[in-house]
């Protein structure tokens, strides 16, 4: 890695804490953090409806924030995918809380993480996670177009969530962003932080004939939309969960995100091949967290490729610690930082920690 660009990481992450208000370290050990926290999971439901230049689209969102209301079993989201234990609705707790955006997978669904994002939520954050129309387990497969919408759904959200009209707007804080990606919703997260396209190599192969999703229904119009980029400088930071479709980036243009990175991978993956996903990163301020018994779906409410005794509810646990983690790191709480500086284990005895510059 170069000079410069090290550089530009370092200055990247103090600006974002000078900025935005620090949190209080944390008063119990870090362990805690792989408990259920001081808070109830609050959920609800919004939906909004923007533009992204080709007409009206309309997506849902899901919503976690910390509660003071019993947090009840029997619940299914949309209607559909089982909940596990939250507040459905209930009231929001007092204070205010750091702000966190989630993208799922392929194919999946707004809450596809729940468990994991219901736990950081209890440790004290808010989570809002839109609906990728087009690209859910219901509603179509990848053309080209759902490369570019996804990006445009997480800006629209953000558009959404903070103005005065979002009702958790007054429990907002001003601590720095984070966004949270699993698999295809890593990609989206990539590009929303700035990550740039190959388009050297990916344009010449669509019009060659290429049969790949990305070059589907690929028109001028559409090429443009990927030179120009999806970048969105509100979001401070990215916790990619073993993301997908990287290469459409190449390493060069993962080293153009803007933002410090934390990269989740797992041992039983054969689809992220983290190696390489770090190959392009492993900058100072990046930082990648390896688990060798966790597979695809251990990221979501889904683990069947995984170990029995590791899934779900430990890798839930493990998870969610690290969201947790990595969102006091980037505001400057010392108290965690003996977890990416390597002075303490991390969680699970099968995790290998990667610091960026070294």
């Amino acid at each position: 890695m170069g000079y410069h660009a090290a550089m530009r990481a370092v200055v990247l992450l103090l600006l974002a804490s000078a900025c935005k208000a620090p949190l209080e370290p944390i008063e119990e050990p870090l362990d805690a953090l792989l408990e259920h926290g001081p808070y109830s999971a609050g959920y609800t439901e919004r939906s909004i409806t923007y533009d992204p230049g080709d007409g009206p689209r309309e997506i849902r969102l899901a919503v976690w924030y910390p509660s003071d209301a019993p947090e009840l079993p029997g619940f299914r989201y949309d209607g559909i995918w089982p909940a596990g234990e939250v507040a459905v609705d209930g009231a929001v707790a007092a204070g205010t809380f750091p702000l966190a955006i989630y993208s799922h997978g392929h194919q999946g669904y707004a809450e596809a993480s729940s468990n994991i994002l219901a736990r950081a939520v209890s440790h004290g954050m808010v989570v809002v996670a839109p609906e990728h129309l087009g690209n859910t387990t219901f509603s179509g497969d990848r053309t080209t177009d759902i490369y570019w919408k996804r990006p445009a759904d997480i800006s629209a959200t953000l558009d959404h969530v903070l103005s005065t009209d979002f009702p958790l707007a007054g429990s907002l804080s001003d601590a720095p962003i984070l966004g949270l990606g699993h698999s295809f919703g890593g990609y989206t997260m990539e590009a929303v932080t700035g990550a740039t396209y190959a388009t050297s190599t990916l344009f010449p192969a669509c019009a060659a004939g290429e049969d790949s999703p990305f070059c589907s229904t690929m028109t001028p119009d559409q090429e443009a939309r990927f030179v120009a980029g999806f970048h969105d400088d509100r979001v401070d930071a990215l916790l990619a969960m073993a993301p997908g479709d990287f290469r459409l980036f190449e390493t060069s243009g993962l080293g153009a995100i803007g933002v410090p990175v934390f990269l989740l991978t797992g041992g039983l993956d054969d689809v992220q091949q983290g190696d390489l996903q770090w190959s392009g990163l492993d900058r100072q301020g990046d930082f990648r967290a390896h688990l060798d018994d966790y597979g695809h779906l251990a990221f979501t409410d889904f683990a069947p490729d995984g170990l029995p005794d590791v899934y779900p509810e430990t890798a839930w646990s493990v998870l969610g610690a690290w969201v947790v983690a990595f969102q006091r790191h980037i505001v400057g709480d010392a108290s965690v930082e003996p977890l990416f500086t390597g002075e303490d284990p991390p969680f699970g005895s099968s995790t290998t920690l990667f610091i960026g510059g070294r």
